[in-house]
């Protein structure tokens, strides 16, 4: 994770299991996590900084999204099927502070 240059680690994300063992949690190794430093993609229309470090989860069959969004809640992503871009900050105002794009800002736990 080269692009992490300033954030803490932190479980923001992961692709929990719909078939039985519900407990089950599939690895970042698993899933192949990577980042982009930079813009995020126009076409998901995330209105962030050119500072942002930024991924998209694609989670392996048999699981499903699961955001640890304020408040103790989780979120399956955006509810139309789309992807969901988690991005972060690097530098200034709410540096290091994860959050996804669901049509707004809306921070992680």
């Amino acid at each position: 994770m080269p692009c992490l240059r300033i954030l803490s680690p932190k479980k923001y994300a992961d692709c929990e299991r719909y078939i039985s063992p519900s407990n089950w949690c599939a690895t970042a190794a698993d899933v192949g996590v990577s980042y982009t430093l930079g813009p995020v993609d126009p076409e998901y229309e995330v209105n962030a900084e050119d500072d942002t470090c930024w991924t998209i989860l694609s989670c392996p069959s048999g699981t499903s999204a699961r955001y640890a969004i304020t408040g103790g809640t989780t979120s399956e992503g955006n509810f139309d099927g789309s992807e969901t871009v988690s991005f972060c900050k690097e530098s200034g105002d709410g540096a290091g502070e994860w959050a996804v794009w669901l049509g707004e800002h809306i921070p992680l736990d």
